[in-house]
């Protein structure tokens, strides 16, 4: 349920331009959505997901 609402807001937020208030808004409201389906408890939620490193060595 949270993740199936996550993806609709980010298929949502295409039409919009990157850093525009609309797209930003669904990106931060899935993020939050996907924060609930991981189980994270809300006190321990963030704005922004964290900075992936993929494809990254260290």
């Amino acid at each position: 349920m949270y993740r199936d609402t996550a993806l609709s807001l980010l298929k949502e937020r295409r039409p919009f331009p990157l850093g525009s208030p609309d797209y930003a808004w669904r990106t931060a409201a899935a993020w939050k959505y996907l924060q609930m389906a991981m189980g994270k408890p809300a006190n321990r939620w963030t704005d922004t997901p964290p900075r992936t490193t993929v494809g990254r060595s260290t």
